[in-house]
């Protein structure tokens, strides 16, 4: 029997995890995120977080087309707090979000299983709800350029960091080599188990909001193995306040299950995950439709 069978026979075998068999996990997280919040970093430490190499991060024109798909998600998910529901407003029921998240797990952890090369890209296509549309070719290990297209015919390139330098340009424009920290678009130590996964990301991070903010970060533009991101979806599933929002729409005016979640103080969710409610795969948000779902390509300019 190969891998793919089993996994799909196993997903297809185990129970969703109950509420009462996720409240110890939820509250052993709890615990320690707490403790972060009680004892934070020094101002003078810097947070540790999914970066572009420094001496690329000038180049804002690229990551601003990078952040299209995702910057208004990431900032709200980023206020979130992985602990319970603010007092003035009812707790959020966690059983129908774990299950249906669960779901969406289990089928996560069936797809096929691609370790990439080094030298692959992670191509992936998105729009928003004005009909506008973003391309990007990720550098699997970050040492090769990764670039971005739009549909204005924009192409932007995000230089690689290779033995700690990368190509930059001066005040004068003219072309230099600058320190630089590497930024892979596949993780291969990331954990496929969705506490472990919330832990390895605590360590990285200076405060709960940068968990938050990286797990949102890690499902776009990211390669993700089936066991990594069916543990992302699952580890999403325990943060409170999180809740289903029926019938919602993305960019694309495609209808889906809403996975939502609120700023503080507010009771409206602004900012949600819409996966398809038959499929269960991520289908974008309010502002972004995945027209491609992330897949491995061997070159830039290639799609399939």
């Amino acid at each position: 029997m190969d891998e793919t069978t089993l996994t799909r026979q196993l997903g297809e075998q185990t129970a969703l995890p109950s509420p009462e068999r996720l409240a110890p996990a939820r509250e052993r997280l709890l615990a320690e995120l707490t403790a972060d919040l009680t004892h934070p970093e020094p101002a003078s430490q810097p947070q540790r977080t999914f970066r572009a190499p420094r001496a690329l991060r000038s180049r804002n024109s690229f990551r601003l087309a990078v952040a299209v798909a995702s910057a208004a998600a990431v900032a709200a998910f980023g206020a979130i707090a992985l602990r319970g529901p603010a007092p003035d407003r009812p707790p959020v029921a966690m059983a129908p979000v774990a299950e249906f998240l669960g779901t969406a797990a289990a089928v996560a952890a069936r797809d096929r299983d691609v370790t990439p090369r080094g030298d692959q890209f992670v191509y992936v296509k998105t729009a928003g709800a004005d009909g506008t549309w973003f391309e990007q070719w990720n550098s699997v290990d970050g040492e090769h350029d990764s670039v971005g297209r739009s549909s204005d015919g924009r192409e932007e390139v995000l230089p690689a960091c290779v033995d700690g330098l990368g190509k930059s340009t001066d005040s004068a424009g003219k072309a230099v080599s600058a320190p630089c920290d590497v930024h892979p678009w596949f993780l291969p130590d990331l954990p496929a188990d969705p506490e472990a996964l919330i832990a390895w990301l605590t360590k990285r991070n200076s405060n709960v909001n940068g968990v938050a903010k990286d797990l949102w970060s890690l499902a776009d533009g990211y390669w993700l193995r089936p066991a990594q991101r069916a543990a992302l979806y699952r580890a999403v599933g325990m943060v409170d306040g999180i809740s289903l929002v029926p019938s919602a729409e993305d960019a694309a005016g495609r209808v889906g299950t809403g996975v939502a979640w609120v700023s503080p103080g507010r009771s409206v969710p602004e900012v949600m995950w819409i996966f398809d409610a038959e499929t269960h795969l991520l289908l974008g948000s309010p502002a972004t439709s995945v027209v491609t779902q992330p897949r491995i390509v061997d070159e830039v300019g290639e799609r399939s």
